[in-house]
Formats: structure tokens, C-alpha cells, sequence
């Protein structure tokens, strides 16, 4: 193959060369054709026609290679202007961040210069591009976002820059931490969760679950308070209720996992209580009902058999069905008893008692054979019906364990996730603030709350708490209240020296003050209680004496802590005074410069004495109605207070929820008040039941007695027993005592208290008993029966003292109503002339001021950066797109030159050629001539 290639290689340039030589031969032939002088022209005329040919060649490439060397230039220009237009937004954004920054105009020198010039440089780069139609309107796009971020991000940042006060440069993390309410939305939820808990709870009446979930709440809320006390200090110790409350939490879920584990079945209470009915019915068709009608044959026949009535009374078929009954009742009882639900235990003794009632009644008719005694019969017999119904719908109502815990699982997982995700980074970012330096407020707060006294107020919390424990033991009230007297005198003195602390206002000292005497005074009362009243106590003495112990270092720890702490701080607070405030500061004491703290001051000492009257009073629901309108105005004062701390409208929501509650419950304590009874009126009815009650005793109970102990003693015989309650004298009194009664309670029941309607059953009850004893002592003459008699008149006695005393310590109703009225007149008169305006000049301050708070708020919307990156990135494209330009008409530059260059070699080597080929032809035929 190889030697075949080269044979043809070889034919092929023998035939090149006799080519050549051939076109030689032709070209010498036809040159030897010519005269002398066209050769001599010849000669002369190629060289020069070859030089025209090689100037133009080469007069075009260097035109080719010049303008490619203009579109670079061009191109490095556009570039430059672009890299230009990128450094005027950067200096418009360090300009106008310089100024955010710093408040000083100075630093908008950058930004304005930047300003004035960019729309000429926007105009002289579009010339410059005007024959690339993209970049045009790239241009256009950069221009137009330029013009979007002076407009909506720049401009309004400035502006709200020049509203902040220079001095206003605190507070910003306190506020953005209120603001964002991460953790109020959960809270929020926690709270829901809890008071639908709470709906179930109280429908089924266990007020121990009901306690425990108050408590789960409070632990909630201590986690809460210790999270907010540590942001404010940034003194760890202050997370001590935070993590109190935690371990409370997750104590007080687990007792009250294991009160409701202890609840009664359900399905079984209600099988019990159908089998009672059936019970109370077999006792009404087997023995009551036949027993009525044999007596009712006796009474028919007119001859009075009273041995085969004892006879049949002594028939045990009746009475073994009251004893199921009771043993079935005393099950049920301790069921409730067990799952501690108090109103199940109160139907479960009223059932006793219409049994009761049934029973005396149709004994009273089986011995008179008189209808009227059957009254308490029939009347015991509807009330058994209702108080099986009311049972019924109770125990039905319980709500199932297990829905109950899936709701307590939810409510853990609620507070679970406030922890993560609000209370733990919040702390987590006070400590971060605190390892990077305090604002000058919040080092004050630091100095002010060393903790110092927070110490000794945990060690008397703790001594208040044991002695308040032991007089709970004790079932001692007045020893109960005057430890909460101590504990709330603490309370006012702490109150009033933190709220002087925040504020500086003297005024607000005055709980601090009031406190003192009020601690001291508690603290003698105490001493004399302890001292005075041993045996009524209930304690030992050796009790007493550690009582009295606790007691007096409650008070030497109350001294200790005004010394070490409170005065100290009230001292330092004072010189804080006198120095220059922060303008928040100044803006908050403005705004609660003693307008409405006066008026809410008288609030409080109003609510507090008509509370205590309706202690006083023992009326519970209206001491209830007051609490909750105290409440309902310290809503509205949280709620305005946290507005004007953070100008947020939601933070209203207190303040217009507690304002509706108050204007809801007024009317409604108002009518209570006026259903309250008249005092003297219901002495005087009390007076008359007594009377009565003597009268009943002296001239029925006492001569029917002595008539059966001398059937006894066969003095007289039986049927003169039947005679004399024949003629109705007691019953006819009892009658009016229950009348009196029922009107009483009636007069009770519509002053919504409990108390009084408690008193007038217990009375009935002792009524019901001495009848019940008088009776059975009637039927059996068995000194034994009388014993219910003799104990239902003492009692009886002991409870219309009770009573009297209730009812003289009630309020005179007209007084109270006026008071309320004053309650309303100064809401209404703090609104007007505090709230309201405090409102009205927080929104104000809303609209024409701005603290760097707000100016950071709105760098981190990013709106400007959004744009200024928009920018970036349009004026990137452009400047890559030069540079694609750049390199092409660079590389075809380089080409031009190169082509030049060949030409210009090319084309001399061809001239030198043809040259010396023209030359060599003319010699050589002049030298052949010759």
C-alpha cells in the first residue's frame, strides 16, 4: 500500500513539474514575441501593480482591525458606566444606612450625591447601548427598580428615622419580644384548653379536679411570670419560679391524673340508682301503699284495732327494704365520697331524707289514721323523683376519663410547645443580651433587683403557708384569714416599692406604706388569737407555742426585709430620680401621671369593703360578683398599660374585654343586691319559728309523751294516744312551721344565699328528727326512740342561734346598691378622664413618632434590600453582557491583525517573485538580442 501511495505521489509531481514547465515554455514563448519596449513595460509595470494590490489589501485590513479596536473601547466603556451605577446605589444604601444608623444628616451626603447624578448616568449609558435593544431595556428595568426602592423602602426609612428622639435608643428587645407574641398565641390556646377542661369538670361537680386544674393554670402562669421577671433582670435566680412552675406542672398533672383514675364508673352509678328507684317503688307498692290501705279499712270499719297496726308495723318486709336502700345509699355515698364530688353527696343525703319524710309521714297516718299526716309522705315521695332525676343528669354528666386525659395530654403538648418555642428562646436571647451588655434601663433594673429580698420574702411565703396549714388542720377560719391578712400586707408593701421602682412616682408607695401598718396589726392579732384561744384552736399547746415561733419570725423577716432590701432600693431609686430619663421612660410617666391612679386607688378600697361586707355577710355569690368586677377592671388596666407600652392594638384586648365584663356584671350584682332580704323582717320571722317550735313541744310533743309513758304504766290506754293526735294540734303547728320555713328559704333562695338556705334545712331537719323520735316513741313507748327528739332540739336551738347571728351581720341592701353606684360613677370618671386620653395619646405618638425599634422593624421587612439585590442583579447582567461583546470584537481584533500581517507577506514574497520572474525574462532576452 505504502509503496503504491508513493508511486502515484511521485506521477503526480513529475505531472506538476512538465505542467510548470509547459507554462514557463508558453510564457517565454509569448514573451520572446514582444518588442523591446513592451518588455522593458512589462518589467516596470507588474512590480507597481503588484504594490497596489498589496496597499489595498493592506488598507483594508487596518480599517478592519481600527474599528474592531473601537467596539472594544466602546465596550470597556459601557462597562465602566455600569460598574459606575453600581457604585452610585451603593453609595445611595451605605448613605442611607449611615443615617438610620446614626440619626446624623451628615451621613445622606453619599446617599443625596449619588441621587442627583444617577439619572444622567442612566441617560449617557442608554446612548452608549443604543444599538442593543436588550440592554436598553435592561437598563430601563434597573432604573425603574432605582426609582421602587427611594419610593417604598429608602424614603419611608428616613422619614421614620428623623421622627426618633435622639435619646430613645433602649428597649427595643423588650418591646419586639411583647410584639411578636409568640408565646401569647399559645398562651392564648393553653387558656381555652384550660377553661374547657374546666366546663367538663364542674358538670360533673368533682371541685377537687376542678382545685387541681386551677392549680396546673397558676403553674402555667408562675412559668410565665419567672420567664417575663428573667427578661426584664436578666437575674437567673428570677427563673425560679419558671422552673417551680415546671415541676408543679408536671406534680399537679399527675395528682390530678390519679383523682380522676379514682372517679366512680359510671355505668355502675347508674345501675345503683335504677335499682334504688325500683327499691323506693317496691317499698311504696309492698309496704307503704298496702299498709295506708289497711289502714284506711280500719278507719272505714270504725273500730280501731291499734294491736293489729303494731302488728303490722312490726312486719319487717318494708323495713328490709329501707335497709337495702340505706346500705345501697351509704355504697353510693362513699363512691362520691371517694371521687370527692360534693353535690352527688348532697343528693345522696337528700334521697335519706325523702325516704325519711315518706316514712314519718305514713307512720304519723298509720297511728291517726288521719289524711293530713300523710302530707310529709307524698311530699318526700315527688322530692325523691326530682332528686333521682338531678342524680341522674350529675352522674351523667361526668365526662369520660378518657376524654378528659386526651385533653390533658393536648394541654401538656400546648405547654410543651410554649416552652420551645417562646419561653426557652426568649431566655436563651436574654442571656445573649446580657453577656453583650444592658441598656442603661436594664441595668438599673439589674441594680434594683439583686435579688436581695427575695430571699427573705420566700422564707416568710414559706412560714405564712405552714401556719396557714395548721389552722386549715385546725378547721380554724379566723386563724386562716388573719395569715392571708399577713400575706397580702407582704404582698402590698413588694407591690408598692416595684411599682415605685418602675415608675419614680411617690404616690405609688402608698401600698408600701399601708402594708407596714397593716403587717404589724395582723401580726398582734395573730399573737392574741394563738395566745388567747388554745382550746377553741384546736391546737396543742406545743403547737401554739411552734405557731407563735413562726409567727414572730415572720415579723422579724418582715423588718429585715424593709432594712436589707426595700428601703435600700427605694434610696437608689430616688438618686436614679434625679438624673436624666430616658425618653420611653419620661413618655410612660407622662401618660400615668397620677390621673387615673388616684381613682383607681378609691377603686380599690371600694371593692375591698364591699368585699369584705359580703364576707362579713357570709354571701358568697356576691362577694363573687365583686371579685369579679375587680377583676374586670384590672383587665382594663393591663390592657391599656400594655398598650401604651407597646402602641400594638392588640394588646387592647384586656382593656375592651374587661370594660364589657364590667358593664355586664354591674347590673347583674345590682339585682342581686336588691333580692336580698330585709334583716329585721327575717329576725322577726326566725323569732316566730321559735316561738312555734316551743309552742309545737309545750302543747303536742311534751303531753303525747307523758300520755304514752302512763299507757306505760297502764294508767291510760292506747287508743287516747290515737285521740289526741287526732286532733291535730301538733300537726297543725308543724304545718306552720314548715310554711315559715318554706317561706323563709323562698326569701333565701332569691338572695342567691347559700348559707341561709343551708341554715333553714338544717332547722327542718331537727323538726323531722324530734318528730321522728316522738313518734317512734309513740308507737314502741321505748325511752330509746326518744333519743332523736332530744338531739333535734338541741340542735334545733343551736341552729337558730346560727342563724340569727347570720342574718344580723347581712348589709342594709339601699347602702350597698348606692355603693355599686360609686363603682360604676369612678370606672366611668377613670375612663373619661385617664384611660381614654392615654388612649388617645398613644395612638397619637403612634402616628407622628418612631423609635429605632420601629426603624429596625422596617430594614428587617426588606423591602429596600429586596430591590438593591434586584438592582444588583440587572446591573450584573449588563455588565456581563459587555463583557461577551468585549471578548468577541477583542478576538476579532486579534484576527484582523493577523490577516494584515499574512497579507503584507503574502504579498511581498509575491511581488519580490514575479519581480525577479519579470526581470529574469527581459534580461534574458536583451542579452539574447544582442
Amino acid at each position: 500500500m505504502d509503496l503504491a501511495k508513493m508511486r502515484r505521489l511521485r506521477r503526480t509531481v513529475q505531472t506538476g513539474l512538465k505542467m510548470s514547465s509547459r507554462f514557463i515554455n508558453f510564457c517565454q514563448q509569448k514573451f520572446n514575441q514582444l518588442q523591446t519596449r513592451q518588455k522593458i513595460l512589462l518589467g516596470f509595470s507588474v512590480p507597481l501593480l503588484l504594490m497596489i494590490v498589496i496597499a489595498t489589501l493592506v488598507y483594508f485590513s487596518i480599517g478592519k482591525l481600527a474599528d474592531d479596536t473601537k467596539w472594544v473601547q466602546h465596550t470597556h466603556q459601557v462597562i465602566t458606566d455600569g460598574q459606575e451605577l453600581a457604585k452610585l446605589m451603593i453609595d445611595m444604601e451605605t448613605g442611607e444606612r449611615g443615617f438610620l444608623i446614626t440619626g446624623k444628616e451628615s451621613f445622606l451626603e453619599p446617599f443625596e450625591k449619588a441621587q442627583k447624578v444617577w439619572d444622567s448616568r442612566i441617560s449617557d449609558l442608554k446612548l452608549l447601548v443604543a444599538d442593543n435593544p436588550v440592554q436598553i431595556l435592561r437598563l430601563a428595568r434597573v432604573d425603574s427598580l432605582e426609582k421602587e426602592w427611594l419610593q417604598k423602602a429608602a424614603a419611608i426609612e428616613i422619614d421614620k428615622r428623623r421622627g426618633v428622639p435622639e435619646t430613645n435608643k433602649s428597649l427595643a428587645y423588650m418591646q419586639n419580644v411583647l410584639r411578636k407574641k409568640v408565646g401569647k398565641d399559645i398562651l392564648d390556646k393553653i387558656r381555652v384548653t384550660i377553661s374547657d377542661i374546666n366546663d367538663s369538670l364542674e358538670k360533673s361537680g368533682n371541685q377537687q379536679a376542678v382545685n387541681l386544674l386551677l392549680s396546673l393554670s397558676t403553674d402555667i402562669v408562675d412559668q410565665e411570670t419567672g420567664q417575663r421577671g428573667y427578661l426584664i433582670t436578666g437575674e437567673e435566680e428570677f427563673l425560679e419560679p419558671y422552673k417551680a412552675g415546671q415541676e408543679n406542672f408536671d406534680k399537679n398533672m399527675s395528682a390530678l391524673r390519679r383523682v380522676l383514675e379514682g372517679g366512680f364508673d359510671k355505668k355502675r352509678i347508674l345501675s345503683d340508682i335504677t335499682e334504688l328507684e325500683t327499691l323506693a317503688q317496691r317499698w311504696s307498692d309492698e309496704a307503704a301503699a298496702p299498709e295506708i290501705k289497711m289502714r284506711d279499712k280500719e278507719s272505714d270499719s270504725k273500730v280501731n284495732n291499734y294491736k293489729v297496726i303494731e302488728q303490722k308495723l312490726a312486719d319487717s318486709h318494708g323495713k328490709d327494704i329501707h335497709d337495702r336502700m340505706r346500705a345501697s345509699l351509704d355504697k353510693m355515698e362513699l363512691a362520691f365520697i371517694k371521687a370527692n364530688i360534693k353535690p352527688a353527696q348532697g343528693l345522696v343525703i337528700a334521697l335519706g331524707k325523702d325516704m325519711v319524710d315518706q316514712e314519718t309521714g305514713q307512720r304519723g297516718y298509720l297511728i291517726t289514721g288521719k289524711k293530713d299526716f300523710l302530707q310529709p309522705y307524698d311530699k318526700g315521695k315527688k322530692s325523691l323523683k326530682n332528686h333521682f332525676a338531678k342524680l341522674r343528669t350529675l352522674v351523667s354528666n361526668n365526662v369520660s376519663k378518657k376524654i378528659i386525659f386526651i385533653k390533658l395530654e393536648s394541654l401538656r403538648a400546648m405547654v410543651q410547645e410554649w416552652r420551645d418555642s417562646a419561653a426557652e428562646p426568649e431566655i436563651i436571647a436574654r442571656r445573649e443580651i446580657a453577656e453583650s451588655g444592658l441598656s442603661t434601663l436594664e441595668f438599673l433594673q439589674s441594680t434594683l433587683s439583686r435579688g436581695r429580698g427575695k430571699e427573705i420574702l420566700d422564707d416568710i411565703r414559706d412560714l405564712l403557708s405552714n401556719i396557714e396549714q395548721q389552722f386549715y388542720m385546725a378547721g380554724n377560719v379566723v386563724g386562716s384569714n388573719l395569715v392571708l391578712k399577713i400575706a397580702k400586707a407582704m404582698v402590698d408593701q413588694e407591690t408598692g416599692e416595684r411599682g415605685y421602682l418602675i415608675t419614680g412616682e411617690e404616690n405609688f408607695l402608698q401600698p408600701y406604706i399601708s402594708g407596714q401598718a397593716a403587717f404589724d396589726d395582723a401580726i398582734i392579732e395573730l399573737r392574741v388569737l394563738l395566745k388567747s384561744a388554745l382550746t377553741k384552736n384546736a391546737l396543742t399547746k406545743n403547737v401554739v407555742n411552734a405557731l407563735l415561733t413562726d409567727v414572730k419570725q415572720v415579723h422579724l423577716k418582715g423588718k429585715e426585709w424593709l432594712e436589707k432590701a426595700a428601703k435600700p432600693e427605694i434610696a437608689a431609686r430616688r438618686r436614679i430620680n434625679k438624673s436624666d430619663l430616658q425618653t420611653l421612660q419620661y413618655i410612660q410617666k407622662v401618660l400615668v401621671r397620677g390621673k387615673g391612679k388616684n381613682i383607681l386607688d378609691e377603686l380599690r378600697v371600694l371593692f375591698a369593703k364591699l368585699n369584705q361586707i359580703f364576707l362579713d355577710s357570709n354571701h358568697l355569690k356576691a362577694s363573687y360578683q365583686i371579685l369579679v368586677l375587680r377583676k374586670a377592671m384590672v383587665d382594663q388596666e393591663t390592657g391599656q398599660r400594655g398598650y401604651l407600652i407597646t402602641g400594638d392594638e392588640e394588646f387592647l384586648e384586656p382593656y375592651t374585654a374587661g370594660l364589657a365584663n364590667f358593664r355586664a356584671t354591674i347590673p347583674k350584682l345590682k339585682y342581686l343586691i336588691s333580692n336580698y332580704y330585709q334583716i329585721s323582717t327575717v329576725l322577726d320571722e326566725i323569732k316566730e319559728i321559735e316561738a312555734l317550735a316551743t309552742e309545737w313541744r309545750d302543747k303536742a310533743v311534751l303531753p303525747e309523751i307523758d300520755l304514752r309513758r302512763q299507757v306505760n304504766a297502764g294508767r291510760a290506754k292506747t287508743e287516747q294516744i290515737e285521740i289526741m293526735l287526732g286532733k291535730g294540734i301538733g300537726k297543725t303547728i308543724l304545718d306552720k312551721i314548715r310554711g315559715k320555713l318554706e317561706k323563709l328559704i323562698g326569701k333565701f333562695e332569691l338572695a342567691q344565699s347559700e348559707t341561709g338556705q343551708q341554715f333553714i334545712t338544717a332547722i327542718a331537719k331537727d323538726m323531722v328528727d324530734q318528730e321522728t323520735g316522738q313518734r317512734g316513741f309513740l308507737i314502741t313507748g321505748k325511752e330509746s326512740f326518744l333519743q332523736p327528739f332530744v338531739e333535734g332540739g338541741e340542735s334545733l336551738q343551736n341552729h337558730l342561734d346560727e342563724l340569727r347571728s347570720y342574718v344580723s351581720a347581712g348589709f342594709d341592701k339601699q347602702k350597698m346598691i348606692s355603693e355599686i353606684e360609686q363603682v360604676r360613677l369612678k370606672a366611668a370618671q377613670w375612663r373619661q378622664i385617664a384611660a381614654k386620653p392615654e388612649i388617645d395619646i398613644r395612638r397619637s405618638i403612634n402616628q407622628r413618632s418612631a423609635s429605632m425599634n420601629d426603624v429596625t422593624l422596617l430594614i428587617e421587612n426588606e423591602t429596600g434590600k429586596n430591590i438593591v439585590d434586584a438592582i444588583r442583579k440587572e446591573l450584573a447582567e449588563f455588565s456581563n453582557t459587555e463583557r461577551v461583546l468585549m471578548t468577541a470584537r477583542v478576538q476579532d481584533a486579534e484576527a484582523a491583525a493577523t490577516t494584515t500581517i499574512f497579507v503584507i507577506i503574502a504579498s511581498t514574497i509575491m511581488a519580490i517573485s514575479i519581480a525577479l520572474f519579470v526581470a529574469f525574462m527581459v534580461s534574458n532576452s536583451l542579452v539574447r538580442r544582442l
